[in-house]
C-alpha cells in the first residue's frame, strides 16, 4: 500500500513540476483518455436539430458530428432527451461505435403530442449526445428546442 502511495506522490510532483496536465490544450468538449493501446481523444463537434420550434407529433431530425483520434473499442454513443414530466426520456437511442472516425449521424424521431396529460407540456427541452467507454463519459454535448401544441 505504501508503495502505491509513494508512486502516486512521485507522479503528482513530477507532473506539477513539468507543467503536465491531463487535459492540456484540449477544447472544453474534448476529453483525452489513456488506453493501453495509446491516447484516444473523442469530441462531439456538433449536435443540432433541423429547427428550433416543433409542434405536436412533428418529425424532429437530429444531426450529430463526432471526431476522434487514436484507437478505442467498445464505445457507446447515446442520444437521449425530451424528458417527460415523470422523468422518462422519449428519445433514447444507443449505438456501438469504433474509433478512429470523423462521422456524422442523422436520426429522425416522431414527437409525442404536446400536452400536460401526455407528460410533455409546452416548453423547452434538451437532447444530449454522450460517448461512453464502459461507465466513463468521454464526450458530451447538448442541444435545445421548444415544443408547442
Amino acid at each position: 500500500m505504501k508503495k502505491y502511495i509513494c508512486l502516486i506522490l512521485v507522479w503528482l510532483i513530477v507532473t506539477s513540476l513539468t507543467g503536465c496536465s491531463f487535459n492540456q490544450n484540449q477544447p472544453s468538449d474534448q476529453v483525452a483518455v489513456d488506453y493501453s493501446d495509446g491516447e484516444v481523444a473523442v469530441s462531439v463537434k456538433e449536435i443540432k436539430t433541423d429547427k428550433q420550434i416543433y409542434h405536436s407529433q412533428e418529425d424532429l431530425t437530429i444531426s450529430l458530428a463526432l471526431e476522434s483520434s487514436g484507437e478505442g473499442k467498445n464505445l457507446l454513443l447515446a442520444i437521449a432527451g425530451l424528458e417527460s414530466s415523470n422523468g422518462d426520456n422519449y428519445i433514447d437511442k444507443r449505438e456501438k461505435i469504433k474509433i478512429p472516425f470523423t462521422e456524422s449521424f442523422t436520426n429522425t424521431f416522431s414527437l409525442p403530442e404536446c400536452s400536460t396529460c401526455s407528460g410533455f407540456p409546452e416548453g423547452d427541452y434538451d437532447i444530449k449526445a454522450t460517448v461512453y467507454q464502459g461507465n466513463e463519459v468521454l464526450a458530451e454535448e447538448k442541444t435545445f428546442f421548444t415544443l408547442q401544441p
